[in-house]
C-alpha cells in the first residue's frame, strides 16, 4: 500500500541541528512517502550558509548541497516580488494562509533582503507540508493553518529521534502524537 507522498522543508536554521547530529533526510527519504522541497527564500538562505564567508559547518554544508541537489522548489502560485512560481510550480495559495502570512511582520535588513518573509512562508506551507526549524523564539511558529501538515520544532525532533531507526520513522511517530492529540476524547 502506497502512502500519499508529503512535503518535507528544513529551514535553514534547522539544517546545522540535523548535520550535528547525524541524521541526513536526503538518505532517511529515500523509498518513503516524504520528499524534501524548499521555498525561493530558502534556497537563497541555504546558498548564503554556502558561502565562503558563512560559519556553516562541513557536515552541515554538505547535507544543504544534498537537499538542493536533490530537493525540489515549493513556493505559493504568483508573479511579481515575493517568493512566488510561476504556471504549473506555485501552489494556490487559501485565505488562511495568506492570513498567517499578512500577519509576520516582515522588515528589510541591512542587505535588502526581507526579514521573516521566509519564516512566514514557512509557516503557512505548514498547513500542507512538515516544516522542521530550530526557531522556537518566535510566536509566528506556532500559528500554522490546521491542516494535514505541521511545524516540528527541533527540539520536538531531537527526543524523538534516539528511540527510531531515522528521521522518517521519528517523523511518522510525531504526526501520530500530534493526529492523537486533535482526537477529541471519546472518540475512536
Amino acid at each position: 500500500m502506497s502512502q500519499k507522498p508529503q512535503t518535507v522543508i528544513v529551514d535553514n536554521c534547522a539544517v546545522d541541528r540535523l548535520a550535528e547530529f547525524v541524521v541526513n533526510p536526503v538518505a532517511d527519504f529515500e523509498n518513503t512517502e516524504f520528499r524534501l522541497m524548499y521555498t525561493p527564500d530558502l534556497k537563497l538562505e541555504y546558498k548564503r550558509a554556502l558561502s565562503a564567508s558563512a560559519r556553516t559547518s562541513q557536515k552541515a554544508r554538505t547535507l544543504i548541497e544534498q537537499i538542493l541537489k536533490t530537493g525540489n522548489l515549493i513556493g505559493f502560485f504568483g508573479f511579481g516580488e515575493g517568493p512566488c512560481l510561476g504556471f504549473d510550480q506555485g501552489v494556490w495559495i487559501g485565505k488562511d494562509q495568506l492570513d498567517m502570512i499578512a500577519s509576520v511582520n516582515v522588515q528589510v535588513n541591512a542587505r535588502g533582503l526581507p526579514r521573516k518573509r521566509t519564516d512566514a512562508h514557512l509557516v503557512a506551507l505548514a498547513r500542507d507540508a512538515i516544516v522542521i526549524t530550530a526557531n522556537a523564539k518566535e510566536s509566528h511558529w506556532t500559528r500554522s493553518p490546521i491542516g494535514s501538515g505541521l511545524v516540528i520544532q527541533w527540539n520536538d525532533l531531537k527526543n524523538a529521534l534516539p528511540q527510531r531507526p531515522n528521521l522518517a520513522v521519528a517523523l511518522r511517530h510525531l504526526i501520530a502524537v500530534r493526529g492523537s492529540a486533535l482526537v477529541p476524547s471519546g472518540h475512536p
